[in-house]
């Protein structure tokens, strides 16, 4: 190997210009390492748009808590939108039972309306019946008037379980409903037997 001059290096020489070239490298990466640090700083800088008199770290703090800012905003739009979304569900939800309990409301003025108009029909009938019971002799009158009787306990059935349900709260009238329809059906019976025997 040559050295500088021209002339051969001895062993020696080569160590000594090996050590100057491994100092030169080890100087060589330490350079390149910082340009790279500043190269980034300034890269973060020009980035994050330092203000002016601002350092790059403190314009990357500014551009994070922005960022972070930004994402707290972000999920605070995502809650209020679940919890209007879940507003609208309960609005909905609200609405349905109304439009059920309205169908119920209904219905349960349905079967009190076909209630009164049947003790409206069979009253009459009753008082009819009733007179000429009192007028029957003989066989006739016992069996006469226990049909009168019949009617009557069964209109006052009737009556007790209309007047009932027309009390009764929404979530309550159904199973007293079903207590009218079968009082119902007892007086539908009774005035059967009774014009059968007294005629309409």
């Amino acid at each position: 190997m040559l050295g500088s001059t021209g002339h051969s290096a001895s062993p020696r020489h080569l160590r000594v210009l090996m050590s100057k070239d491994a100092q030169g490298m080890k100087a060589m990466k330490e350079f390149a390492r910082l340009s790279l640090v500043v190269s980034c700083v300034l890269l973060t800088g020009s980035m994050t748009a330092c203000k002016e008199g601002e350092s790059a770290g403190d314009a990357t703090k500014r551009v994070v808590d922005g960022a972070a800012q930004k994402t707290g905003d972000a999920l605070g739009s995502a809650g209020n939108a679940v919890k209007d979304a879940g507003a609208a569900v309960a609005d909905k939800a609200g609405e349905a039972v109304d439009a059920v309990s309205e169908a119920a409301l209904k219905a349960k003025d349905a079967t009190i309306k076909a209630a009164e108009e049947k003790l409206a029909e069979v009253k009459p009938l009753v008082d009819g019946w009733a007179k000429k019971a009192s007028e029957a002799t003989g066989l006739e009158k016992p069996v006469m008037d226990n049909l009168v009787k019949g009617v009557k306990d069964n209109v006052a059935g009737v009556e007790s379980k209309l007047g009932e349900l027309k009390n009764a709260a929404a979530d309550k009238w159904e199973p007293l409903s079903k207590e009218l329809g079968t009082a119902l059906s007892g007086l539908e019976n009774a005035v059967k037997a009774a014009a059968s025997k007294f005629g309409r």
